[in-house]
């Protein structure tokens, strides 16, 4: 009997012959499966730490104002700092773009990429396949700092006699606290102006947001200073002022409006990127207008104003009752 024939009637040689043939290719496939799952893995834990660190680069640039080559550092050491171990990566790049024009608020763009080499099973090199192969992933991550408010604000400042009075009308009235001296009204408003000029300063350092400008009042209007960047102008006003003469707030509120209103102050804000702001007029007085025509031409101001977006901040101090109205 030939061997083929022998062979084809041992059914036990013929398992021994099928498993020596399959093994190999079953070992094989085992291997590429397991491999595939490593380097599957390893990529998504590549792509994950690529994520993270794009957006550690660009909250550097964010929140801490940093450089472009802090903010860099920071999310290269970001990516060594997650669940691969640092020894298995390859060539690490990170790159962060400012993509904003000079004077808006910054807008910044973080593109890392890396590769990674991943050891495979030995299954594979038994039939001489690699013993590791590289996975690759990019990140790319973009950020802007908040756009703060900007403001146009204008002071209508009483400057009229009764303001060099005492809390109240005289000396020897009792001051509204129950304290025994009371600063002069002039003063007290110059020390409310200083204190507020100061959170300016410090809401604006850069002076990029802040436009102020003042005018003054008794008879008529005295003096005024136009919208102007950041406190210089209208604190030097404030320290300027001094108190006589009547009421008449008529022509200075007359005169705030125009300034808040123009096409001016919208060029201005462009000018630095402030594409919306806010715009106040505070109207200061100790009292009522010394005529009722006054009065009622303030009013219309007032109401123009408002209906052009102008939002009105009314301060009485230590006003009599006709003045707070």
């Amino acid at each position: 009997m030939s061997i083929i024939a022998r062979l084809k009637k041992d059914s036990t040689g013929n398992f021994g012959i099928m498993t020596a043939l399959l093994a190999p290719v079953v070992i094989g496939v085992a291997g590429f499966g397991m491999d595939t799952l490593l380097l599957m893995s390893a990529k998504a834990d590549l792509q994950a730490s690529l994520d993270s660190a794009a957006l550690i680069a660009t909250s550097t640039m964010i929140n801490k104002n940093g450089t472009v080559r802090a903010a860099e550092v920071a999310g290269a050491n970001a990516v060594y700092s997650n669940a691969l171990p640092k020894a298995g990566f390859g060539d690490v790049s990170v790159r962060v773009t400012d993509l904003t024009p000079k004077g808006k608020p910054g807008l910044f763009e973080a593109t890392v990429s890396a590769t990674y080499n991943v050891e495979l099973t030995g299954l594979q090199r038994l039939y001489g396949g690699p013993s590791s192969k590289q996975v690759a992933a990019v990140a790319v991550s973009q950020s802007s700092r908040i756009q703060q408010t900007a403001v146009s604000l204008y002071f209508v400042l009483d400057s009229s006699g009764s303001m060099d009075w005492f809390g109240l009308k005289n000396k020897q009235s009792p001051c509204p606290d129950g304290a025994r001296t009371c600063p002069r009204k002039m003063e007290a408003l110059k020390s409310a102006g200083e204190a507020l000029f100061t959170t300016f300063d410090k809401f604006d350092p850069k002076q990029k947001l802040t436009r102020l400008g003042a005018n003054s009042y008794s008879d008529d209007l005295i003096a005024s200073v136009k919208p102007e960047w950041g406190t210089s102008s209208a604190r030097n006003f404030f320290t300027a002022l001094r108190p006589w003469g009547g009421t008449n707030s008529s022509t200075a509120m007359k005169q705030a409006v125009e300034y808040m209103i123009s096409d001016a102050e919208k060029k201005a804000h462009a000018k630095f990127y402030n594409e919306k702001f806010e715009r106040y007029i505070v109207l200061m007085t100790d009292g009522a207008n010394d005529r009722t025509q006054d009065s009622t031409s303030t009013i219309r101001s007032c109401d123009a104003a408002k209906r052009n977006g102008v939002t009105i901040i009314s301060v009485a101090l230590v006003a009599a009752p006709a003045g707070k109205t």
